[in-house]
């Protein structure tokens, strides 16, 4: 599969210690809000195991933001169960 993704958030990140010109200790803390769009792109693969009621499902999908491919790189496995 492939489609539009779009992601709203932040992030934020330490940057290490620095001595200010008290003397004291600061920390140096960065924090990155958006709101942008992109692309996912998504792999299924989907398997009947050794159980008839029992349905195996793996999935790799990739998200690309700011212009770099993958941002985000997720695998998922799910496991399904017939209902009588």
């Amino acid at each position: 599969g492939f489609g539009p993704s779009f992601q709203y958030g932040g992030e934020s990140s330490f940057g290490g210690w620095f001595q200010n010109e008290q003397g004291e200790m600061e920390g140096i803390i960065s924090v990155e809000r958006f709101a942008r769009l992109g692309y996912v792109t998504q792999v299924v693969f989907d398997w009947q195991g050794k159980n008839e009621n029992r349905r195996n499902t793996l999935g790799v999908s990739m998200s690309s933001f700011s212009g770099y491919w993958p941002y985000y790189l997720m695998v998922n496995y799910r496991l399904g169960f017939k209902l009588k």
